[in-house]
């Protein structure tokens, strides 16, 4: 008896393939719509016929892979982080003649140019995490999914008793395609920032965000890579693991499963904590904090070169072309190219610049009365004459990312 494939075709409109044969095959759903990184469950029923069995490919490849998606022996597709070109195909071959089509349209994330950021809470004083549109639109609570639950913790006021204490976002950052947000609770471990523990959600499910392995103790987040595989943190040096006592901070990279982990840039000689930004893939862009200069290096420690400009909070553009940064003291927000030419001061404004998505804009939180901080953004390249365009204003912004 002949195999026959039986094909779910996915990309952004309908398509259909199949083929004739005397045992048809029912396939559930018919035409589904799956957003990138989430599930969608696919049956195939073999009618007519005693042998039901058969097996799941994506593209040809049994299982499927992470560009064109994965799928399991029990039909679960998965779909991949980005959209790939072309077309893909989910296939089903059966062990008996068999004809069904399908289709689906991979979809990006609904919150692909949205900000992610902290909000102190006046009553809890927890760092809640939230969403908002490019303009402030529909902001909408995301921690946590799942109810991820209040840690107990000693009451300061009474050491023989304890008190509930709700998750509190301290650092956070997006995945490259804005479906994982990754935040550090500093209450999970400690009271401490440099002991909290990281955790990696994602905002299209009610699933409670997973803890992530970091090899480094005291370690501090920043970002994902723009591949969505490594992540970038600061944290005591790679030597100072099996050993007492401070021992210098460092620039390190890993894997966010954890392989691969080394260090990147280190110090002996000062307190503070390097924050680095990812310029593509395989390049940082960070202010070192021995001479304060902005400098960039390969993420795997070699190509160091300095732009000879002093600043603090670099930030490298989507297209690794830019840099924005403070420069001291309280001179505003610069921008420059990687290589330190072409620098124009961009705005009055002296907070950690973030990026947009696109690249055209950049964004700052500031606290301009004592009613709250806010978020502000202004077009890039920056027409003269131009004022910051408020977000959100007064919402007791802490933190924000948005690339």
């Amino acid at each position: 008896m002949n195999k026959c494939a039986v094909v779910v075709v996915l990309f952004l409109g309908l398509g259909l393939a199949g083929c004739g044969g005397g045992s048809p095959v029912a396939m559930t759903p018919s035409v589904a719509k799956v957003t990138v990184t989430l599930t969608q469950q696919f049956t195939a029923v073999v009618q007519g016929s005693t042998n039901a069995g058969g097996s799941w490919s994506v593209n040809g490849i049994p299982g499927g892979n992470a560009t064109v998606g994965t799928i399991t022996s029990a039909g679960l597709y998965t779909a991949p982080k980005f959209i790939p070109s072309g077309n893909i195909a989910v296939g089903f071959t059966s062990s008996s003649d068999s004809s069904a089509t399908s289709s689906v349209t991979l979809e990006p994330s609904p919150y692909a140019n949205n900000f992610l950021y902290t909000q102190n809470n006046s009553d809890t004083q927890a760092l809640e995490l939230w969403t908002a549109g490019p303009d402030g639109e529909n902001p909408t609570q995301i921690l946590i999914p799942g109810g991820f639950p209040p840690v107990s913790m000693l009451n300061p006021e009474d050491p023989l008793s304890s008190i509930s204490v709700p998750a509190n976002a301290a650092v956070i950052a997006w995945s490259p395609e804005h479906m994982f947000y990754l935040f550090q609770d500093d209450l999970r471990a400690g009271v401490s920032i440099s002991e909290g523990q990281s955790y990696l959600g994602n905002i299209g499910t009610d699933a409670a965000p997973t803890a992530i392995s970091i090899i480094k103790p005291y370690a501090v987040p920043y970002a994902i890579s723009p591949d969505g595989s490594k992540l970038l943190y600061s944290g005591e040096q790679a030597d100072a693991l099996s050993l007492s006592g401070y021992s210098g901070l460092a620039i390190d990279v890993q894997g966010l499963d954890g392989s691969n982990w080394h260090t990147v840039w280190a110090a002996t000689s000062t307190d503070t904590i390097p924050v680095a930004s990812w310029c593509g893939d395989s390049v940082l862009a960070y202010a070192d904090p021995t001479d304060w200069f902005i400098k960039t290096v390969n993420s795997d420690g070699t190509g160091l070169n300095s732009t000879n400009v002093l600043g603090l909070n670099a930030a490298c553009s989507p297209d690794g072309k830019h840099i924005a940064f403070n420069q001291p003291p309280r001179l505003g927000i610069w921008v420059m190219n990687t290589d330190g030419s072409n620098l124009q001061k961009f705005s009055y404004a002296n907070y950690s610049p973030i990026w947009s998505p696109d690249g055209a804009w950049i964004a700052w939180v500031a606290s301009p009365t004592p009613a709250g901080s806010s978020l502000y953004k202004i077009p890039f390249p920056y027409p003269s004459g131009s004022l910051p365009v408020p977000v959100l204003v007064m919402n007791n912004i802490a933190g924000a990312a948005w690339q």
